[in-house]
């Protein structure tokens, strides 16, 4: 009986050899160094993602602004008059053409991840504090004065991709006689 027991102490004496304390160490410490390096490795990795996103979205901004500002004018409105129009009902085109046009502007849209900020022929009163979300047809003259709203009508939408304004809405101030000959009574 005494003979397994000895055996059963060397195998665990040999196995204790094969693994020096200073090898486990070493391990351990590359360990470590592998869950840094992991860790880096992530914040990289992100880091890149939102580089990626911000010339994205710098691209998209170029791409939108070209197609608002060409030598045949502001495509991307056209583009989005003639939806609005085959929405009402008010179309007087082919519907072949319109089905072209109407799905130019939903690729861009889908792909630019573009929408239309406000629309035309609204009308809204704008402070000096929100004054620079908006382009002006003409500089107001009455905007100089610091307690003064401005009541203004959008002439063309504007554009905003991933929720973040690009294209700021044209607008145009409507001033006393243009209220009165719409309807419109100051009060």
């Amino acid at each position: 009986m005494k003979t397994p027991k000895t055996k059963i102490k060397k195998s665990k004496q040999i196995a204790k050899k094969t693994r020096p304390k200073n090898v486990w160490n070493a391990v351990r410490k590359l360990e470590g160094h592998l869950k840094k390096a992991d860790i880096q490795a992530t914040i990289l990795t992100d880091s890149l993602y939102e580089l990626r996103a911000a010339v994205s979205i710098d691209i998209k901004k170029e791409i939108v602004q070209k197609l608002c500002n060409t030598v045949n004018g502001d495509l991307l409105h056209a583009l989005f008059e003639q939806k609005v129009k085959a929405e009402k009902g008010q179309d007087s085109g082919h519907i072949e053409e319109n089905a072209i046009m109407i799905g130019i502007l939903e690729a861009l849209e889908q792909v630019l991840d573009l929408t239309p900020y406000r629309s035309d022929g609204e009308r809204l009163t704008v402070s000096k504090e929100t004054v620079r979300a908006y382009d002006f047809y003409e500089y107001p003259e009455s905007l100089d004065n610091n307690d003064k709203k401005l009541e203004v009508e959008i002439l063309r939408c504007g554009w905003k991709i991933n929720g973040k304004l690009v294209i700021r809405p044209k607008v145009f101030e409507v001033r006393n006689n243009e209220r009165i000959r719409a309807g419109i009574s100051e009060g």
